[in-house]
C-alpha cells in the first residue's frame, strides 16, 4: 500500500477541504458506505448516482438505518442524524455529478464499465474535477487514459465495510503533477 490514511479523515482533511460537494457513482456496497462516510465526516454536499434507481433508495434507507443505529448506540449525537441525511442527494442521472469538484466512483469491478463512467465524467465535468476510482485491480493510469485530465484520477481503495475500516489506499496514476501525501 502506498499511502494510509484514516478513512473516516481523508475526505474532509486531504482532498476537500475547500470544497463543498462530492459525488458518488455506484450504490452498491462500497458506494453506500463511501456517502455514509463522506456525509457523516465532511460538511458538505453529497451526490450520489446509480444506474438503478431502486438501488439507490436501498442505499439511502440502509444509511438511515445505520445512522440512527449509531444514535440510539450513543456513537452519534441523535439530534445530527437528520442533518446528516439531508446531505446526501440521489441523482436520476450522471450528469447531475457535473458541478461536483471530487467525484468517487465505486461500481462494480469491471474495467469496461469503470472506463465507460470515466469518459462520462470526464464529459461533465470541469478540467479541475478530480475524478476517483475504488478500484481495487485495474490500474488507475488506464482508468485516467479514458479521460482528457488522467492528471486529476487517482485511486482512493476504501476497505469494507467503509464504514468501520480505518485505512483507505490513495494511488496516482502515472500522469499525476502532484503526489499524495497522509
Amino acid at each position: 500500500m502506498k499511502n494510509l490514511v484514516r478513512s473516516t479523515r481523508c475526505l474532509s482533511t486531504i482532498l476537500v477541504k475547500k470544497m463543498d460537494t462530492i459525488g458518488v457513482v455506484g450504490a452498491g456496497q462500497m458506494g453506500t458506505g463511501i456517502a455514509l462516510v463522506a456525509a457523516r465526516n465532511a460538511d458538505m454536499k453529497i451526490l450520489c448516482y446509480d444506474v438503478d434507481w431502486s438501488k439507490l433508495n436501498g442505499s439511502m434507507e440502509w444509511i438511515r438505518n445505520k445512522l440512527y443505529s449509531y444514535g440510539e448506540r450513543g456513537n452519534l449525537d441523535k439530534s445530527k442524524v437528520e442533518e446528516i441525511i439531508s446531505r446526501i442527494t440521489p441523482c436520476k442521472r450522471i450528469e447531475d455529478l457535473g458541478d461536483a469538484p471530487l467525484i468517487v466512483e465505486a461500481a462494480s469491478e469491471r474495467e469496461s464499465l469503470k472506463l465507460e463512467i470515466f469518459k462520462s465524467l470526464d464529459k461533465i465535468t470541469d478540467s479541475e474535477a478530480i475524478l476517483v476510482s475504488n478500484t481495487s485491480s485495474i490500474s488507475i493510469t488506464k482508468i485516467g487514459s479514458a479521460t482528457s485530465k488522467p492528471e486529476k484520477v487517482v485511486g482512493m481503495h476504501f476497505f469494507n465495510p467503509v464504514q468501520h475500516m480505518q485505512v483507505v489506499e490513495l494511488t496516482p496514476g502515472t500522469r499525476a503533477k502532484t503526489k499524495l501525501r497522509p
